[in-house]
This record gives structure tokens, C-alpha cells and sequence, in this order.
């Protein structure tokens, strides 16, 4: 939501950088190994790899791909297209990409929801690691 406002308020120009040409030249100036960073970045890759034992392929193909992916992509667009507008925001285009600003009650809210979903950012990533360690440990690969 916050991603849709932004561009409403800053303008659609940004969806230029959904061009694949943009992101060959970008891999061609730095490099491939470029792409395990932008793969976690997108993907929030380490809570879909625990929650692949625990959650059929079809459940986390279709959420992915009809939820998740496409509610990043206008997230990211939508800060891309504040910080054009406004460049000193770098330091922390999250938050002062907020509307309203920092200090507001969706700026609370916003820290509240960043909080909860490191800490189960972070318990998914325990889980995983103990389901694959229970798989190899026990011989069931």
C-alpha cells in the first residue's frame, strides 16, 4: 500500500527499470556475483527456504507469484520513485518513504510490523536449518 502511494504521489517513470535491458547492463558493469545479494533482497528467500518443508510447492508457487513478488516489486518502485524525488533520503528510504513522514502513526506501525517480521525472519531461518540438519542427521535425504 505504502509502495502504490508513493508512486501515485511521485510519479510512474521508475516502472522504466522493470526493463531487462537495464538489469543486463547493470550485471555486464558489476558483475554476477551481484545476484545472490538481489536474489534475498527480492525474494525474502529465507523464510520461503523454511517454509518449504513445511507448506506444499504448489501453496508457495502460486502465493509467490501472486502475492508476494508483485507486492515487492511495487514496494521497492514505490521508494525507488521517493528517493528520486528525494535523494538525501538513502540513509533510510524505508521509513522517510512513509506517508506522512517519520513520527506518525503509520511510522509506528511500520516499525512495529519491521520488528515482528525480523524476529520471524529469523525463526524461520532457525527452522529450516534444524529440518535439514534432522534430514541429513537421521538419513532421510
Amino acid at each position: 500500500m505504502i509502495g502504490t502511494i508513493n508512486l501515485a504521489n511521485h510519479g510512474f517513470t521508475v516502472f522504466w527499470a522493470c526493463n531487462p535491458l537495464y538489469a543486463i547492463s547493470f550485471l555486464h558493469t558489476h558483475g554476477y556475483r551481484i545476484l545472490a545479494g538481489i536474489l534475498l533482497a527480492v525474494t525474502g528467500v529465507e523464510a520461503l527456504f523454511a517454509d518449504l518443508a513445511h507448506y506444499s510447492q504448489a501453496s508457495i508457487k502460486w502465493t509467490f507469484t501472486l502475492v508476494v513478488y508483485p507486492s515487492l516489486v511495487v514496494t521497492y518502485l514505490g521508494q525507488a520513485a521517493s528517493l528520486i524525488v528525494h535523494p538525501e533520503w538513502t540513509s533510510n528510504a524505508f521509513y522517510y518513504s512513509i506517508p506522512g513522514g517519520v513520527g506518525t502513526g503509520v511510522y509506528w506501525s511500520m516499525l512495529a510490523l519491521a520488528t515482528a517480521a525480523s524476529f520471524i525472519g529469523s525463526q524461520a531461518m532457525i527452522i529450516g536449518i534444524f529440518s535439514i540438519v534432522r534430514v541429513v542427521r537421521w538419513g532421510q535425504c
